[in-house]
């Protein structure tokens, strides 16, 4: 639809237009007096904000609530700065380009206004002139119809009369020819204005539509604009909220108490007035030595007093000890609910707040990380007293990056425990302190740990004790001494660096830091140590991978978009498509053979039915799997000469003569005691690949496929066809290459799916710092035939669906296996946890996970190529990232 389709509407069209254009003049009056708001509401707050610190007491106060009033100080400077960059936002980015707008679209709409009047004046015009001259000529024939009635009526009369009529007939037959010239020449005027004006006016009507259009995307611009602008301020007023109630949150009556009592404390006792009789007050006069000898007693009580609590050590010391012992106590029954002695906790608080006390408190926090299962009361303190450090250390600007790295390291290590034994780590408590937000002071904690790391490194390397080299190995080792050692020190220190972020990385993880910060913090630390692409992507897909899963779960409800899924699926064949799932598999048979269209649009469902829905006899069923996986691979197709190839390969000399060691002793170790699967064959087949494909060669695990292959199809030319054509349909290529690009991109989809599905494994994943690769590998690999090798009636249907709907199948049957493990890993320890996803196939849980149900388990995990593709684009993305950092390095 268009404005050219009602070009005899050009007025409701303009009058649309100057509607249209009242709008943007009334948004830009409404942007003004809102930005006039602002401004005059920030004057206001920062008159009320000079009012209020003039009211303040000028000296520097030490107690919590005097370092919350003046944290209201700095809270209200940054709303008052946030309001003014919003207000000059709204200035810059919405009024100024709304005005330019405003005035180019007014004068457009004119100039259009004007030219599509003038056609309108003009056909109206020539209208009304043809109107009158058709009307000229119908009065002119009227007049002659009567004239010749008349006559017709005064034939047999009087001819007089009649000669009369006759001229008065004639007279009125020219004027009515001359009245028809008048409005033909009229007409024909019209229609030459008329075909101006349809030739014309679709122009000015498609102009003043994409006026119109332009209006209302830049007045939808705008206001997205504005929803920026304003999601962008209230961002920065709540980090300044959060950063402000952390303060608040310290704001502490004991430690405010000790601190005035502390200030104002006399240092000799309030003393008496004593009674003294004249002749004493006549003998101190006579000896002042006696008086000052008693006032010394009292000032030598005091200063023993002070002695015995010192007890001849530091007391800063004895009290970070009273305090951590009451906290983390041996036994861990004794006082569970107790709270700590106000007087302690004004003491360590007060103690806290100056650097070096921070440092002490860490070194002997550090000491007593053996107790670290803590009762819910005592870690809640414990996080109460970081917490106030925490904020002194950003109040006073401390930078200490080893106070900073040791509270992040212990932050995870100590813990309490919930009902049902779920751990809460110390980071649970402390994740919303504002100092985790930045980002500096992550990058130079990282940065000081890193460079640690690597000094200690090399102090260890020259520690060890050099072996003694010959006279020709010290003359061939001088040439290459000087750049070998500054390549192998490059290579160290870019591995220490790797090793220090990755742990950094699951502390930031557990401290619930910013996705964007986390990224920020990493691709900053790479740059200036000049990480690789790789190490660098690795970082980042860790961190993503762990992030709160915010990728779309698809529903199994029927919706408008699962109906246009199937619609397009099966297409004209939607009926028989949404049908195939009542019928049985031996009923679907006859619909391959109506046409090929048919056949190609319904072969995969039906061919799902039959492997894994058709009760057959298992002959039967090995016939058709072997007719349905030769049909699916195209095997068939490929001309290839499997027997010429191993003859031609053993016919030549070895070029990689480890390689066949390797598949040899790969063999050996693979299938004992199976008597279906000869070694020889595998052996030709895995090293003929070899030989047809030196790019790849072989890889460990490619032995279980060819087995699972061959074992099924008990031909050996077929097995190596069907190898090839499995290895090239599903890319396989790049799960065996250097580096192993798809693999890894497995491992991040496998993560961020068991968030997605297994939340609560995924946390205790988390927790002990576990991801997919350090199990997972070998399901990838060698799609689950090393696992299930002794299981043919659980493999071969996973390979059926695997084969049939593709990578999804692989990840479904991780997510199956992982929900039977769940509980008992959720349960158990670091070393069980592993020891359990490496072996669970050979321990009893595993005859709990391959149940009867378990194909079923499988194909109801609602996994689909939509959710991976996306989170493909997730891992290209951080590729991308990771790829574009490192090209800043090495610019």
């Amino acid at each position: 639809m268009s404005f050219s389709e009602i070009c005899d509407k050009f007025e409701p069209v303009v009058s649309c237009l100057q509607k249209g254009e009242k709008t943007i003049s009334a948004i830009c009056t409404l942007f003004k007096s809102y930005k006039q708001t602002i401004e005059i509401s920030s004057i206001k707050l920062q008159k009320a904000l000079d009012n209020f610190k003039s009211d303040l007491p000028k000296e520097h106060q030490l107690d919590t609530l005097s370092t919350a009033l003046n944290s209201l100080s700095e809270y209200c400077i940054k709303i008052i700065n946030h309001q003014s960059t919003f207000s000059k936002n709204i200035g810059h980015e919405i009024l100024e380009p709304l005005e330019l707008f405003l005035s180019q679209f007014s004068q457009a709409r004119n100039d259009l206004q004007v030219k599509g009047l003038s056609l309108v004046r003009e056909v109206n015009k020539s209208k009304e002139k043809t109107n009158k001259m058709k009307e000229k000529y119908y009065q002119s024939c009227e007049q002659l119809e009567k004239c010749e009635r008349a006559e017709k009526s005064c034939i047999e009369e009087n001819k007089e009369k009649l000669e009369k009529l006759q001229r008065a007939s004639g007279v009125q037959r020219l004027q009515m020819a001359k009245c028809l010239d008048g409005y033909t020449m009229t007409y024909k005027e019209l229609d030459g204005i008329c075909d101006k004006y349809d030739s014309q006016m679709p122009g000015i009507m498609e102009s003043l539509q994409k006026s119109n259009e332009s209006r209302i995307h830049f007045i939808k611009l705008t206001l997205e604009k504005h929803i920026n602008c304003h999601n962008k301020y209230l961002g920065l007023c709540k980090d300044s909220i959060d950063e402000f109630g952390s303060f608040v949150s310290n704001i502490n009556s004991n430690i405010d108490i000790r601190v005035f009592v502390d200030i104002n404390k006399s240092k000799a006792k309030h003393g008496r007035e004593v009674f003294m009789k004249y002749d004493k007050f006549i003998e101190s006069k006579m000896n002042p030595k006696l008086v000052e000898s008693k006032s010394n007693v009292e000032e030598d009580y005091e200063v023993m007093e002070e002695k015995v609590f010192k007890n001849n050590e530091d007391p800063d010391t004895l009290l970070v000890e009273k305090v951590l012992e009451h906290l983390l106590p041996s036994d861990h029954d004794s006082n569970p609910s107790g709270n700590l002695d106000p007087i302690f906790y004004s003491k360590i608080s007060e103690l806290l707040h100056t650097p070096d006390g921070r440092g002490l408190f860490c070194d002997i926090l550090e000491t007593k990380r053996s107790r670290c299962f803590l009762h819910y009361s005592k870690v809640t303190q414990l996080a109460a007293l970081i917490k106030s450090f925490l904020t002194s250390m950003m109040m006073q600007d401390d930078n200490d990056s080893a106070v900073f790295c040791k509270i992040v390291v212990l932050a995870h290590v100590f813990y309490t425990e919930e009902e049902g034994g779920k751990r809460r780590y110390l980071t649970y408590f402390l994740e919303n302190h504002a100092i985790w937000q930045d980002q500096n002071r992550w990058i130079e904690a990282i940065e000081a740990a890193t460079w640690t790391k690597i000094q200690s490194d090399q102090e260890y390397s020259k520690s060890l004790p050099k072996k003694k080299k010959s006279l020709l190995g010290i003359i061939k080792s001088i040439g290459r001494a000087g750049f070998q050692k500054d390549a192998d020190e490059e290579r160290e220190s870019k591995l220490a660096a790797f090793m220090i972020m990755g742990q950094f990385n699951f502390h930031m993880i557990h401290l619930g830091l910013p996705q964007e910060i986390s990224n920020n913090i990493v691709l900053s630390f790479c740059k200036k140590f000049e990480l690789d692409n790789e190490r660098t992507c690795n970082l980042l897909a860790e961190l993503q991978a762990n992030q709160k899963i915010n990728t779309r779960a698809e529903k199994t409800k029927i919706s408008l978009q699962l109906r246009e899924k199937e619609k397009s699926r099966w297409d004209k064949l939607l009926p028989i498509g949404l049908a195939l799932e009542f019928l049985l598999p031996e009923e679907c048979f006859e619909f391959r053979l109506v046409n090929k269209s048919w056949n190609n649009t319904l072969k995969i469902s039906i061919f799902k039915k039959w492997l894994l829905e058709w009760d057959i006899s298992s002959e039967r069923k090995i016939k058709l799997r072997n007719w349905v996986w030769t049909d699916t691979l195209k095997a068939l197709s490929r001309p290839i000469d499997y027997f010429h190839l191993l003859s031609e390969m053993m016919g030549k000399p070895l070029n990689d003569k480890s390689l066949h060691e390797i598949i040899d002793i790969d063999v050996a170790r693979s299938y004992q005691g199976n008597d279906a699967m000869p070694p020889q064959i595998l052996k030709n087949i895995l090293k003929t690949y070899s030989y047809y494909n030196p790019e790849l060669g072989y890889c460990q695990g490619m032995n279980y496929i060819v087995g699972t292959i061959y074992l099924q199809v008990q031909d050996e030319a077929l097995a190596f066809k069907i190898l090839i054509s499995l290895i090239d349909k599903f890319q396989m290529k790049s799960l065996f290459i250097k580096n192993l690009p798809k693999l890894k991109q497995f491992f991040y989809q496998l993560d961020r799916i068991i968030g997605l599905f297994l939340p609560e494994l995924h946390e205790k994943f988390k927790e002990i710092s576990i991801c997919s690769g350090h199990f997972s590998s070998s399901w990838f690999i060698t799609l689950y035939s090393s696992v299930l090798q002794n299981r043919p009636d659980l493999l071969y249907p996973i390979w059926d669906m695997f084969l049939l709907d593709g990578w999804k199948t692989i990840f479904k049957v991780a997510v199956a296996i992982l929900s039977k493990l769940s509980r008992n890993i959720v349960a158990s320890k670091f070393e069980d946890i592993m020891l359990i996803l490496t072996n669970f196939q050979i321990m009893n849980v595993g005859a709990e996970i391959f149940e009867k149900d378990f194909i079923s388990r499988v194909r109801s995990v609602n996994i689909s190529n939509a959710l991976l593709r996306d989170l493909e684009s997730e891992y290209e993305h951080l590729k991308l990232k990771a790829s574009t950092s490192s090209k800043i390095i090495y610019t």
